[in-house]
């Protein structure tokens, strides 16, 4: 059977998980097809100076699971954390300059947060107040209140809100995959070595061995789906 299979073109692939309502598909695509639309014209605004654009999210480097494998008669065991430990980020990418602009901290993530984020970046990356900032988000709730929208209008950012389920539209996604698949492949000791790995990846993205993969793979070009490729629609 299996022959018969790769003779037809087939491969073992993993199932990956669909983000989104399988039965409300065609209107979920059609909104994501709009949104890359708006991307496109934001980006297009920004190359020419008329605008800043940055896409924003929050990630959660949790200490813990360390999984490897090894050749045995019986069940082997390492010692690891107990998963309470995180270092929550929350980061902005500009795909203009290619910079990665983040804050950290064990403390949570919440609307006062993205506030206080909004007026680092005004202050310190995004000085020319009179150019209209646009910063992609999802639609968490301490995002969306209106609490962080007065802020946002105060400081003359435009909070443009990605389709729901919609995590492959956001670039810096992509950034948080790249750190956590680079911190994955070490044994951390203590919960203050992982977070000084973290760390130090994130204070250190603007080096070439981080530039170099982030060039081809923060492009403006998104991951879309197909009706015939998910099961249960």
């Amino acid at each position: 059977m299996r022959k018969l299979l790769h003779r037809l073109g087939l491969r073992r692939l993993k199932v990956n998980p669909f983000p989104g309502n399988p039965k409300k598909l065609k209107e979920w695509l059609v909104k994501q097809a709009d949104w890359i639309k708006h991307l496109n014209k934001l980006h297009i605004r920004a190359e020419k100076n008329d605008i800043d654009m940055a896409f924003c999210d929050a990630a959660h480097f949790v200490y813990g699971k360390f999984c490897s494998y090894l050749w045995s008669d019986e069940p082997v065991y390492k010692a690891t954390g107990s998963g309470r430990h995180r270092l929550n980020v929350y980061g902005a990418y500009d795909p203009i300059t290619g910079r990665v602009l983040t804050n950290y901290g064990e403390g949570n993530i919440d609307a006062k947060y993205i506030v206080t984020f909004m007026q680092w970046l005004r202050n310190n990356h995004y000085k020319d107040h009179h150019r209209k900032l646009h910063l992609m988000m999802d639609n968490a709730r301490y995002q969306h209140c209106q609490f962080v929208k007065q802020h946002a209008e105060k400081l003359n950012i435009k909070l443009e809100f990605q389709p729901s389920y919609s995590p492959n539209l956001n670039l810096i996604e992509r950034v948080w995959k790249y750190i956590k698949g680079l911190v994955g492949k070490c044994h951390y000791r203590t919960k203050e070595e992982f977070f000084g790995a973290v760390s130090s990846i994130l204070e250190n993205m603007d080096q070439d061995q981080h530039q170099e993969k982030l060039i081809t793979l923060l492009t403006m070009k998104f991951q879309t789906y197909k009706e015939s490729q998910i099961l249960g629609c």
